[in-house]
């Protein structure tokens, strides 16, 4: 387990089975016109954003043999569960962030360099995960 850099429920992404090239964050709040009668309008704060991170990566199933990683992670969005994120912080220590649970709220893949028996020699991908709030309150680094 030493090469494990960052865990989304069950999958283990490692630098030769599902390695990734990039982790993405988006924060956001929501905000509301308020007109106000004789003066420019305000602003009212109405609650946060969907907070979505996204996972990129390019695997090469024809030379490392890692395509069932990314649909097993496939299976996981279609079983529409809530799962656990984990990263840890650097290769030596055994720290960790843990980000809480999260839902897979989708998963887009792209084959290509396909090969004569047409399976791709390369497979970009992207997932992107939102915080599961169970019951109004964020879990994990989310709070």
């Amino acid at each position: 387990m030493s090469n494990v850099l960052m865990m989304l429920g069950p999958h283990m992404f490692t630098i030769t089975a599902l390695s990734f090239q990039k982790l993405s964050e988006e924060f956001s709040a929501e905000w509301a016109v308020m007109p106000h009668f004789g003066a420019s309008p305000g602003l009212q704060f109405t609650g946060f954003g969907e907070d979505t991170k996204t996972i990129s990566g390019v695997l090469f199933p024809q030379e490392f043999d890692n395509r069932i990683y990314i649909d097993a992670v496939t299976a996981t969005i279609r079983a529409a569960i809530a799962v656990p994120f984990i990263s840890w912080a650097s290769g030596l220590a055994m720290a960790a962030t843990i980000h809480g649970r999260v839902v897979i709220k989708s998963i887009k893949k792209d084959h290509d360099y396909i090969n004569r028996y047409g399976q791709p020699g390369r497979i970009t991908y992207s997932i992107d995960i939102q915080p599961f709030i169970d019951g109004g309150k964020p879990l994990g680094q989310w709070q």
